[in-house]
């Protein structure tokens, strides 16, 4: 048996079914998942977070340990072994439990008991980013946009509403006052378009000098030019600017309100912006462009189009889909994600990409598909999140766990709105179940509490026994909320991300098998 940090691409052919939730429901049997590449049989140890090689014997009988004892397990594979193989797998097994390997703890509570006075404690010294919804007014129409009427909640934006320096101000000083001893500090500026409101940001900007703060914006990009550019670049924003690929593309679905096509106002504003920032030795923002990916789409097109923009201009991608979450947008397929993954693939089990990650013809690809690859690379980092060492110096789950997505709403970001509510952020609906306070009267800490225990009813049984849980993307509100928490929004979401946690184990194993190399680029980069 042998262990690595590895990687795959080629889905084998195999009958094998994933285990899933079935091999981790009793709670005597090993804390494991088990897959297969084209060459090897693995396991997938959840409690050291370790992939181990193993040989086919160990991989069949390694769910019935715990369970049947070993006569049983003798009599149930002896048509596949013999007697003298099937007793020293037992024993090695055995053996291994005694170093530390296939455990069988689970954690006996997802997320809880969470106290009001820990949350308070959180709100009140940890928070991470404020995110200011500085105006509701926007220019644009865009057909996906949840604010647009598509979404079965009523979001539509305001042409009247946007939010006061009274308000700003308030948002501000509570955070200024949790933030004392972070080193982490944004505030973020988002909207409606948050340029038809320049004149807060510039308020907000020059309220917290010396507060090493670190500003962030997101805009459609019709407004960044002029005094407008040349300031946000003087502060060192990071700008994330909203474009989905070339003008037949954008355009479909990203017009100004008057229904008339945004592209080539956007893409002239870009390029302006880029050469101030070109200008300025000491900016240290950048530039994000944030591509939505809306059916019915070809992939392909946007790899042949963001590799020839990143010829020339230095700027990260960042790629998402329309929010399925109560939409009426028509959920249909995007063509050429198959094609763009074995390129990717290629390019990782050929080392191409860690020859130089920087290459804009690998930019996209990365954008699509790198994230979950990183996480898993560097689990190791995690482990001191959610992994205390056990008496024994054996890496184990402790006796609470919860999944390192999910999070204490409020915490990491505070979303306000232009009257002053807080939300959890700025990705979920805004609706009476997800309000967590206001200015006026602070964060509502029952409410947030009683969220949190909304969802351990929703998640607990299914995340105790899950052999992804520290790995688990699925714990965002937006993913598993319209109106309420929706269980059986939360139980699909489940199943789909550890089948994507499947199909990743056999991806990233098959490519260090053959590369051991491939992925050395992500040595210097941090997870948090």
């Amino acid at each position: 048996m042998s262990n690595h940090n590895s990687s795959q691409m080629e889905i084998p052919k195999t009958s094998f079914k994933p285990d899933l939730f079935s091999i981790n429901e009793n709670p005597d049997s090993p804390f494991v998942h088990r897959f297969e590449t084209k060459r090897n049989k693995y396991i997938y140890d959840a409690n050291s977070m370790q992939i181990l090689r193993v040989e086919p014997i160990v991989w069949n009988i390694i769910s019935d340990i715990g369970i049947m004892n070993k006569d049983e397990i003798i009599s149930k594979y002896s048509d596949l072994h013999s007697e003298i193989e099937l007793l020293k797998a037992y024993n090695d097994i055995r053996d291994f439990q005694q170093n530390g390997l296939f455990l069988s703890q689970r954690p006996e509570h997802i997320f809880m008991p969470l106290t009001e006075e820990y949350i308070e404690n959180e709100l009140s010294t940890n928070r991470q980013q404020l995110i200011l919804n500085v105006t509701d007014k926007c220019n644009f129409g865009c057909s996906y946009c949840q604010f647009n009427g598509s979404y079965r909640v009523d979001q539509s934006h305001s042409e009247q509403r946007s939010m006061s320096w009274e308000v700003a101000q308030k948002a501000i000083d509570s955070y200024l006052a949790s933030i004392k001893n972070s080193k982490l500090r944004s505030i973020s500026f988002y909207g409606g378009e948050p340029l038809l409101n320049f004149e807060l940001i510039q308020k907000c900007v020059e309220y917290t000098p010396g507060q090493d703060i670190r500003y962030a914006l997101t805009t459609n990009g019709s407004m960044l030019e002029g005094p407008i550019a040349d300031y946000l670049a003087s502060n060192n924003f990071l700008i994330t600017v909203s474009l989905d690929g070339p003008k037949e593309i954008h355009d479909r679905y990203r017009r100004f309100k008057d229904g008339s096509p945004s592209w080539d106002k956007v893409i002239k504003n870009i390029y302006h912006y880029l050469e101030i920032q070109q200008r300025s030795n000491d900016n240290i923002g950048g530039m994000v462009l944030s591509c939505v990916m809306a059916p019915p789409l070809d992939v392909n097109c946007l790899d042949e189009y963001f590799h020839s923009f990143l010829q020339n201009h230095n700027v990260q991608i960042r790629t998402s889909s329309v929010n399925k979450m109560g939409t009426h947008f028509p959920q249909q397929p995007l063509y050429g994600l198959d094609v763009i993954k074995k390129k990717f693939s290629h390019n990782l089990q050929n080392g191409l990409i860690n020859e130089n990650p920087s290459d804009p013809k690998f930019t996209f690809q990365l954008a699509l598909f790198d994230k979950p690859w990183i996480g898993f690379h560097k689990r190791f980092n995690l482990r001191t999140l959610c992994k205390p060492k056990s008496g024994d110096g054996h890496w184990c789950f402790p006796k609470c766990c919860c999944p390192t997505s999910t999070c204490v709403p409020g915490v990491r970001r505070t979303f306000v709105s232009v009257d002053g509510d807080y939300w959890p952020c700025e990705r979920v609906l805004n609706t009476d179940y997800l309000k967590i306070g206001d200015i006026e009267h602070g964060f509502n800490i029952t409410k947030i509490r009683q969220l949190l225990a909304d969802w351990v009813t929703m998640s607990s049984e299914q995340c105790r026994d899950c052999w992804c849980l520290p790995l688990c993307g699925v714990g965002c509100w937006s993913k598993v909320c319209a109106e309420k928490a929706d269980q059986a929004e939360k139980l699909s979401a489940c199943m789909n991300e550890q089948n994507a946690k499947h199909q990743l184990l056999i991806k990233y194993s098959t490519v260090l098998e053959n590369n051991p190399h491939a992925l050395d680029y992500m040595k210097n980069i941090t997870v948090m």
